[in-house]
């Protein structure tokens, strides 16, 4: 199973494959905007950097605690660390879904060689 690291980033910190930082970033403009009950973009674009700079989820409650408080930065982070994993686990179910349909169709062609 990938870790959410591995979900989002590809080598040197790079968010990986065109659209994920955006589908991350608008998960966290969301998430931001339902605790504070409005957005905030200087702290959404905080938030990815933290992100791209792989903090542990403590760190970021411990960051985030002075700007929106330590109820809400413990929220916040514990979300973030679930939807982050939750993120990662669906891609590894993917690459696996993928890599089933690609080994039946093998079965399938040498069957149909073999006939």
């Amino acid at each position: 199973m990938a870790s959410w690291r591995e979900y989002v980033f590809e080598g040197g910190g790079q968010l990986a494959e065109e659209g994920k930082a955006e589908v991350v970033q608008a998960s966290v403009q969301d998430k931001v905007t339902s605790l504070l009950g409005e957005a905030n973009d200087m702290l959404v674009e905080y938030i990815m950097l933290m992100i791209s700079n792989c903090k542990a989820m403590g760190d970021v409650a411990t960051d985030l605690t002075e700007l929106i408080g330590e109820a809400q930065s413990l929220e916040f982070a514990e979300w973030l660390g679930e939807y982050l994993q939750g993120a990662s686990e669906l891609q590894g179910d993917g690459a696996a879904d993928d890599a089933e349909e690609a080994g039946k169709a093998e079965a399938d062609q040498g069957e149909a060689e073999g006939a």
